[in-house]
């Protein structure tokens, strides 16, 4: 037998899954409880000091600087370890770094490098203990020690 589940609003086909199991969505999936197995992410390119934002958590890049984390909601303490490559051959970690998230903008794990390069890598994770939650920050910096184009995700695992 075969056969497809089709769900319409309006007339207009929003969910389908087929006989084989492959679900199709038209438009964007909002995870409202992230808390378990499902990972959430937000991506994007931006300009030195423009900060990318993800529920509560916002993260930023200055310019010949670092990435720097804050929250629009209550503090909490993390724990931070992350890896780097930048300026064409260095590389770098550091690992279980307590530090304060607030609202004011500090580098991740109070740890300072510097990216000069277009190119220039670093991948953190943190950790907050007391709400159970995890992410995975990407940042690959733009030109110009990342004046413009800087990719950086945000993905919670946890």
């Amino acid at each position: 037998m075969s056969s497809n589940i089709v769900m319409r609003t309006a007339g207009t086909e929003r969910v389908r899954i087929d006989n084989s199991g492959t679900v199709n969505i038209t438009g964007k999936i909002n995870v409202t409880d992230p808390s378990g197995n499902v990972v959430v992410k937000a991506a994007g390119f931006v300009n030195a000091g423009v900060a990318l934002t993800f529920g509560n958590i916002q993260v930023q890049m200055i310019q010949y600087g670092n990435l720097q984390i804050k929250t629009t909601g209550s503090s909490f303490t993390g724990v931070a370890s992350a890896y780097t490559s930048y300026n064409w051959n260095n590389f770098t970690l550091f690992s279980d770094r307590p530090f304060s998230v607030d609202g004011t903008f500090r580098n991740i794990g109070d740890v300072a490098w510097g990216f000069y390069n277009d190119g220039d890598l670093a991948i953190y994770y943190v950790k907050d203990v007391a709400n159970a939650r995890f992410w995975r920050i990407t940042l690959m910096a733009g030109p110009t020690g990342g004046a413009t184009n800087n990719f950086i995700s945000i993905e919670r695992l946890l």
